[in-house]
């Protein structure tokens, strides 16, 4: 015996410490352990009132009764030993010594290996055919699952399908191309275009969703990003082909110079810009093959007469010629399913919850489950499996977070999406169990936490407190709740500012009711924000985000940290969710501000009024820095204005009072005489009056054009519905 496992041997016989361990001696019965030394049992010898356990005496109503009975091995329950086997020997699970093999192990095992090479039973019921090797439970066939999959697995051992060569099928079970290299999931999602990823995304043709993997300056061409600006442009950046104004010797000529109705900037007088050399010229009408629009220089080629087909309605100007723009059927109506037809009626509705948005029917702003699976939406509709018991599912929940309804091994009771899987006919067997079992006799159904409501036995679980009530949780919901009973403590998420602390908050992450990612205060149950009014009242990395009442008529953003995959201000946007600062006002990503100076150079700030999509209930006011109507000096009337400029009216964004001043109004189907149901539908700085985009009048009769009379119009419409807090502005109103 060598020196170290000698004396590790004294040590272990003594109970002493080697290299700092304490080892314990182990005795054999009839032998106890007694100061490190294995001495007979009835060596021992207690007190009254006192058993021998363990080699130690202990009082006997706290002495443990051990459990040999047919065991000659292993534990007896009470920290002993029932006994110990031969050296070439095995103690199994039972107690008994057997030869060194393989142990079989069932316990609590339905179907599968026992762990030896045999089974512990196989699955014979054919309502639950397959055996779960991992849990050992025998559960339901197996349903092939190929929802919105077009390839992968079925989760059955099958495929939903096969890619095309030169595609490869996602993670989510889309084809996408081979040379596509971004997350799988983002291909043809219609969320975003995508731009950088190796492939074109189909996305990109909705110009209505943000670019993602661009800056501002640069556009998706083909997949990926190139120059919207040619290198050799010297005016500024975002000036070039913006649809807005001819821009003259700027280096390159300006593809915005081939629109003749648009206004020329950087010529003297009525110079035009002339194609070939970007630089000023004379201007010389252009009418050949044009029999009606603008000639170029501020004339026209010509009018379009009545429509021979219906006299009711003139002939459409299109391309210099006279077209029919409502007989048979409106011209706007062929790509258009919603909206103004531009011919006094209309193209259709939208159905509820979505919203007509470039003549399409879109999902309304908050009325999407988009990122908001297993919560709600913004606007209050539910995204989670109890929508459907409640009927106030979002339009788009069944497609985003489906629920599937699951009735396996139940006859009654709850199908786990509001549904039922039956009911207990049997006057035998009336009443249904947890389980879904039909039961002779009622059990009392009362879930760990419910403090109130039924048990399913005509009983209760408890009672709440005076002004209170019982949600469908069981939960007793306070009465400076705000928010759906269903909310309060239901175990999804934590529902914030709803008038009092959500119980799930103290234990659950995530928030429901909070804008933008902002948490809630746990002390007093409202959304933790700081509110702003620009990026500069708020610290890095943070910005000003959003647009929420904050007094009056004022729309302010929060200090949160912006949305890394939304556009860029200046982007076209369909909704707030579009923009990386959640702000779309207009069609267009803004950003908050309260002077001039916030803004970019280019860029002013101004009023803005925001209306609720759907019911177009006046929202508010938000300063958000503005590039397209070029704002200048302060005008009297529109003489005051230079060539091109009209006299805006506009929204002091410090005072929420009417603005005049003098700016370029940006062209299109917002321009001046353009349909509208309210003000923001018009381009910034025209007014909304008698269904039409007006000019502000602030001279009086004098700058309205023939046919219309200088009156006022609703700027913006206060805080309220009511008419009483309402703005108004001088705008030339339709005769």
């Amino acid at each position: 015996m060598s020196r170290v496992v000698a004396l590790t041997a004294f040590a272990v016989l003594l109970g002493a410490s080697v290299a700092g361990c304490t080892t314990k001696t182990v005795c054999s019965p009839p032998t106890v352990e007694k100061d490190g030394v294995c001495v007979a049992e009835n060596a021992v010898v207690c007190g009254t009132g006192t058993v021998l356990q363990n080699g130690v005496c202990v009082p006997e109503d706290q002495a443990c009764a051990p459990t040999c009975s047919g065991r000659e091995c292993g534990p007896d329950g009470c920290g002993g030993t029932c006994g110990t086997c031969g050296d070439d020997e095995l103690c199994g699970l039972d107690g008994t010594c057997r030869p060194p093999t393989c142990d079989p192990d069932c316990s609590q095992k339905q179907c599968g290996s026992d762990g030896c090479g045999g089974r512990c039973g196989e699955c014979t019921d054919p309502a639950f055919p397959t055996c779960d090797e991992d849990t050992f439970t025998c559960l339901a066939a197996c349903v092939p699952d190929c929802r919105h999959k077009a390839c992968g697995d079925d989760g059955c051992g099958g495929t939903c399908g096969s890619c095309d060569g030169g595609e490869t099928c996602s993670a989510v079970g889309s084809c996408v191309p081979s040379a596509w290299t971004c997350d799988g999931a983002r291909y043809a999602a219609r969320d975003q275009c995508d731009c950088g990823c190796g492939a074109p995304d189909p996305d990109c043709a909705f110009a209505t969703l943000a670019t993602v993997g661009c800056d501002p300056l640069n556009r998706c061409v083909d997949g990926a990003c190139e120059p919207l600006v040619p290198a050799a442009w010297t005016c500024p950046p975002l000036a070039y082909d913006d649809g807005i104004t001819c821009d003259c010797g700027c280096g390159i000529p300006d593809p915005d110079c081939a629109d003749l109705a648009l206004t020329v900037i950087g010529c003297p007088g009525s110079d035009r810009c002339t194609g070939d050399s970007a630089t000023c010229a004379a201007c010389v009408a252009a009418c050949d093959g044009r029999v009606c629009g603008p000639d170029g220089c501020g004339g026209t080629c010509g009018a379009c007469g009545p429509s021979p087909v219906d006299p009711t309605f003139p002939l459409a100007c299109v391309d210099g010629a006279c077209v029919e723009g409502c007989a048979p059927t409106p011209r706007a109506c062929e790509t258009a399913v919603c909206g103004d037809d531009g011919c006094g009626g209309s193209c259709g509705t939208c159905p509820g919850n979505t919203a007509c948005l470039g003549g399409q029917c879109v999902p309304a702003p908050g009325f999407s489950c988009e990122g908001f699976c297993k919560t709600s939406a913004p606007a209050g509709c539910g995204c989670d499996e109890a929508c459907v018991g409640h009927g106030d599912c979002c339009p788009d929940f069944v497609a985003l977070c489906g629920c599937e309804p699951s009735c396996s091994g139940r006859v009654c009771g709850d199908d786990g999406c509001g549904g039922s899987c039956g009911t207990c006919a049997n006057a035998a067997t009336p009443y249904c169990d947890a389980d879904g079992a039909c039961q002779a006799t009622c059990t009392p159904i009362c879930k760990p936490g419910n403090e109130c409501g039924d048990d399913g036995c005509g009983g209760v679980c408890g009672t709440c407190g005076a002004g209170e009530s019982c949600s469908d949780e069981g939960r007793c919901v306070p009465p400076t709740w705000l928010c759906a009973d269903f909310y309060f403590g239901e175990g999804g998420v934590c529902d914030c500012g709803c008038g009092a602390v959500d119980p799930d908050c103290a234990t659950i992450g995530l928030t429901s009711g909070c804008p933008l990612g902002a948490q809630c205060d746990d002390a007093t149950g409202f959304c933790d924000l700081s509110f702003c009014t620009a990026s500069s009242d708020c610290t890095p990395p943070t910005w000003c985000v959003g647009h929420f009442v904050a007094g009056e008529a004022r729309l302010r953003g929060v200090c949160l940290a912006p949305d890394p995959a939304g556009g860029a201000q200046n982007a076209p946007c369909a909704s707030d969710y579009g923009c990386a600062t959640g702000l779309c006002v207009g069609g267009t990503c803004r950003e908050h501000c309260s002077r001039d100076a916030d803004c970019a150079t280019s860029d002013s700030c101004i009023g803005l009024a925001l209306v609720e999509p759907l019911t177009l209930a006046p929202e508010g006011v938000v300063a958000v820095c503005d590039h397209e109507a070029e704002v200048g000096v302060g005008c009297a009337g529109q003489a005051a204005c230079a060539q091109g400029e009209t006299c805006l009216a506009l929204i002091d964004p410090a005072t929420l009072q009417p603005s005049y001043r003098c700016g370029v109004v940006p062209g299109g189907p917002k321009g001046e005489l353009g349909f509208c149901d309210a003000t923001p539908d018009c381009a910034v700085g025209l007014v909304c009056a008698e269904g039409r985009c007006m000019r502000a009048c602030p001279a009086g009769q004098a700058d309205c054009p023939q046919a219309s009379t200088c009156g006022t119009a609703v700027l913006h419409g206060g805080a309220s519905v009511n008419a009483s807090d309402d703005v108004l502005a001088d705008v030339c109103v339709p005769d």
